[in-house]
């Protein structure tokens, strides 16, 4: 099977202004995954973005920056889908031959070639149509509340809170995406259109390394946790 990586990033992010190119640890964002991706067993990988210093950055830390992403595809609500096949599509076009399996990795910053080459395994050998990373849920869906029009606090799930329902050592183990890898094969994308479809599995990340950055808490938050647990960028491969 081949295997295509897509780094996305692009520069108008609204919550964290520029934040692909912030530095974290002494790197841009958007170098840890990329620096993760090229030392995958991954068979190439390109730079997504519509954002010159973007690109430029990708080009120092090794990445292929040739392809662009149109300006629409750079909008708040652009489908993660679409910007996936558009890209699939080029390198395809580039190379004059199909890609079986293209994998999205958003700048997680955490995010190990290991747990990368992982999700590659699970759709290549498991038998799935696609394989996300995952961590376990710090805050139990039946511990969550809405408030009603009226003000008050609803359970979420229907029943209340108390008795087994207290204690998170009863609740059943639940999963949320890290949003740092995900692996599908090509019809998943152009028939499905979607990143999470049916016949997923998962591989699961240790919390720190899950660490989703949105907005400047936490951007603050991964600075503290990389620096208390060692983390460093993966090393150019030559």
């Amino acid at each position: 099977m081949r295997n295509l990586g897509i780094v996305v990033a692009r520069a108008a992010s609204k919550r964290l202004p520029l934040k692909n190119l912030k530095s974290l640890l002494g790197h841009p964002l958007v170098a840890w995954s990329l620096r993760a991706a090229l030392a995958s067993r991954l068979d190439r990988v390109i730079l997504s973005t519509e954002d010159e210093r973007i690109a430029e950055v990708g080009r120092q830390y090794g990445a292929d920056i040739r392809y662009r992403r149109p300006m629409p595809l750079a909008e708040d609500f652009a489908g993660s889908e679409e910007i996936a096949e558009h890209a699939l599509d080029w390198a395809e076009a580039d190379e004059g031959r199909r890609y079986d399996v293209v994998t999205v990795l958003q700048p997680t910053p955490f995010v190990e070639l290991s747990t990368i080459n992982a999700c590659l395994e699970e759709v290549q050998v498991a038998g799935c149509m696609g394989c996300i990373t995952a961590r376990a849920c710090a805050e139990p869906p039946a511990w969550l509340f809405r408030r009603d029009e009226s003000g008050f606090a609803t359970p979420w799930l229907e029943g209340e809170v108390r008795g087994q329902r207290e204690h998170s050592q009863f609740l059943e183990k639940l999963y949320i995406p890290t949003g740092a890898v995900y692996a599908n094969r090509v019809d998943v994308i152009r028939t499905q259109r979607t990143h999470i479809g049916r016949s997923l599995r998962f591989v699961l990340m240790e919390r720190e390394r899950g660490v989703d950055i949105d907005d400047e808490f936490d951007f603050v938050m991964a600075e503290a946790v990389g620096r208390h647990r060692g983390f460093d960028i993966t090393p150019l491969q030559r």
